[in-house]
C-alpha cells in the first residue's frame, strides 16, 4: 500500500458511489503484504510501505500477510531464466527475459490476488455476480460505466481498453464471481507457462490466462493513471 493514500479519494468518487447511485451492491476485499525491503524497478524504495493505508479504502475484509517470508518460499527459477537474463536481458523475442525485480513483483500480486479471492470465496456470500480486480495504486479519472456489467456473460472477462503492450492491461479486470478461479489461481500455471511461451510478463500472462478460459474479452473505456509511493502520477498506464 504504497500510494494508497495519494488515490483512495478517487477509489470512493468513480468507483464506489457510482456503483452505489446503480444500486449495485458490494463489498470491498483487500490482500496487503509486510515487507523489510520495499523495492521498485530502480532498487530500494525509499518511501517504504504504509500498511496502515489501506483503512483509508474502508475495506469489508483485510488480510496482511508477510511478503519476506513468501519470497523466501518461492522457486524463482521456475519463473525466471537468470541466464537467459544474464547473457540477453530485457526484450521481447524468446530468449530475452524480464527485469527479475520485476518477475517477482508480479508472483507476489499473482499470490495476493490468490489469496483475496480466497477470503471472498470463504466470506460466505454466494450471491455475487463479478469480482472486480483493481489495484489499489491507481488513482481512478471518471466514473466506472456500470453499465458493462450487463454485457459480460457468464464465461466471460472485462479489461481495460488501452496499453496493452505484450498482452492485456491487468489494471483492472471484471471476472464472473463463479468463474473467478483460473484468472485468480493464475500463479499456479505460471512455471510452465514460462516453460513453454518465454519470459513471464504481466499483460504477456495476463492475455494468455484469460483467453486460454474466458469466451469474450470486453474492452472498458474506464481510465486509471499508476501513482508512484512519491506521488508521482503516469497517465492512463
Amino acid at each position: 500500500m504504497r500510494s494508497t493514500r495519494y488515490v483512495y479519494k478517487s477509489h470512493f468518487e468513480n468507483l464506489f458511489e457510482p456503483l452505489k447511485k446503480a444500486n449495485i451492491d458490494y463489498k470491498t476485499f483487500i490482500h496487503s503484504w509486510t515487507t523489510r525491503n520495499p523495492t521498485t524497478w530502480d532498487g530500494a524504495d525509499p518511501n517504504g510501505i504504509h500498511t496502515d493505508d489501506v483503512n483509508l479504502l474502508e475495506p469489508d475484509v483485510i488480510q496482511i500477510d508477510d511478503e519476506d517470508l513468501f519470497i523466501e518460499s518461492v522457486p524463482f527459477s521456475n519463473f525466471h531464466d537468470k541466464v537467459a537474463w544474464e547473457r540477453y536481458g530485457d526484450g521481447r523475442s524468446s530468449k530475452h527475459e524480464w527485469h527479475p525485480t520485476m518477475v517477482m513483483n508480479h508472483i507476489c500480486l499473482m499470490e495476493a490476488m490468490r489469496r483475496v479471492t480466497k477470503l471472498c470465496l470463504e466470506s460466505g456470500r454466494a450471491a455475487y455476480d463479478f469480482i472486480l480486480y483493481m489495484r489499489p495504486d491507481v488513482h481512478v479519472v471518471r466514473p466506472f460505466p456500470t453499465g458493462i456489467l450487463a454485457t459480460i456473460g457468464p464465461n466471460d472477462a472485462a479489461v481495460l481498453s488501452y496499453n496493452h503492450f505484450e498482452g492485456y492491461n491487468s489494471n483492472v479486470v471484471i471476472v464472473p464471481y463463479t468463474k473467478c478461479e483460473p484468472f485468480a489461481n493464475r500463479i499456479e500455471e505460471a512455471p510452465e507457462f514460462r516453460r513453454t511461451h518465454g519470459r513471464l510478463v504481466t499483460e504477456k500472462y495476463t492475455k494468455y490466462i484469460l483467453d486460454k478460459y474466458y469466451k469474450r474479452i470486453h474492452q472498458i473505456d474506464f481510465p486509471v493513471n499508476r501513482v508512484r509511493s512519491n506521488g508521482e502520477m503516469i497517465e492512463h498506464n
